[in-house]
């Protein structure tokens, strides 16, 4: 990622899509690479339902035999599966919906329910529908920030999240930000925008300073 953090000035703002985690920022432009931020959420919520997805699937493992599917939703001739293949996650739940379907049985209904009980709708949605919304949804309420240049999505505003964002910016841009760079930030929860935040204001961590840019 590192010849990414180059980027320059274009039409008065920053240039480039990321994901700031934790402090870190995973470029996120599909455009130039090979992940966005749809399909980097996508395969964080599948490695996050994972475990549990598997546990389920072996407690109805009898009524999996019998609709021809194995303990992990699939053929039983097909070595396709493997313990660390998140994209397997999607492909075993379309089996274990059109084989229930198929045998009258309502498994896959049962399993669903568990899952969005335990993870909620959109981590489900991303995990085994590749939702696009429901994965920036997902996304943002772990606390991850969605960067598009000068512009910051975000869950909630705190002083965490203002620390996160700070970290992300040095980490993506480096010497190509400066002091006059201003941001505008979007908060999803409460659908509250900010506009022309200077990054001495963001760099302050101060949540009332930032309010004072709001809309």
């Amino acid at each position: 990622m590192n010849w990414y953090k180059k980027a320059q000035w274009g039409s008065g703002g920053l240039r480039g899509e990321w994901w700031f985690r934790d402090g870190r920022a995973d470029f996120a432009d599909q455009d130039i690479g090979d992940d966005g931020h749809a399909s980097m959420a996508i395969e964080s919520a599948r490695h996050e339902i994972s475990d549990y997805y598997y546990a389920l699937l072996k407690e109805h493992k009898k009524e999996l035999s019998q609709m021809g599917l194995d303990e992990t939703g699939s053929s039983p001739s097909s070595s396709r599966y493997r313990g660390d293949d998140a994209e397997h996650i999607r492909e075993s739940y379309k089996n274990l919906i059109d084989h229930a379907s198929e045998h009258g049985s309502d498994v896959d209904d049962r399993i669903l329910n568990e899952l969005v009980a335990k993870y909620g709708s959109e981590c489900i949605d991303a995990a085994l529908r590749e939702d696009a919304n429901a994965a920036r949804m997902w996304g943002l309420k772990q606390g991850w920030i969605r960067v598009h240049g000068n512009n910051l999505e975000i869950w909630q505003l705190n002083n965490s999240v203002l620390r996160d964002i700070v970290n992300g910016l040095w980490d993506a841009y480096e010497e190509s930000i400066s002091a006059e760079t201003k941001f505008n930030i979007e908060i999803a929860s409460s659908r509250q925008t900010y506009f022309g935040i200077p990054l001495e204001v963001l760099e302050s961590q101060d949540v009332g300073a930032i309010r004072a840019y709001k809309d």
